[in-house]
């Protein structure tokens, strides 16, 4: 059984959360590169990213890692 407890002062609200990635900073035509182990983590987080911010992504395999463009 889970039990209710009543009066616990709830946290303060954090400012905002910072991505391990740059996206807000990139201006069109920047580029970062990653190693990432798997591709769909990485193609995700620019999905969502630019869903969150406006922005487009394009990530390409380079060598052992990704690339990623902001693109619009």
């Amino acid at each position: 059984m889970i039990t209710i407890d009543k009066n616990i002062e709830r946290p303060a609200e954090q400012a905002s959360y910072e991505s391990k990635y740059p996206w807000r900073h990139m201006e069109i035509g920047n580029s970062f590169f990653v190693s990432v182990v798997l591709p769909g983590s990485i193609r995700s987080s620019a999905s969502s990213a630019g869903k969150k911010h406006r922005m487009k992504f394009s990530v390409h395999r380079e060598g052992d890692g990704f690339r990623v463009w902001r693109i619009a």
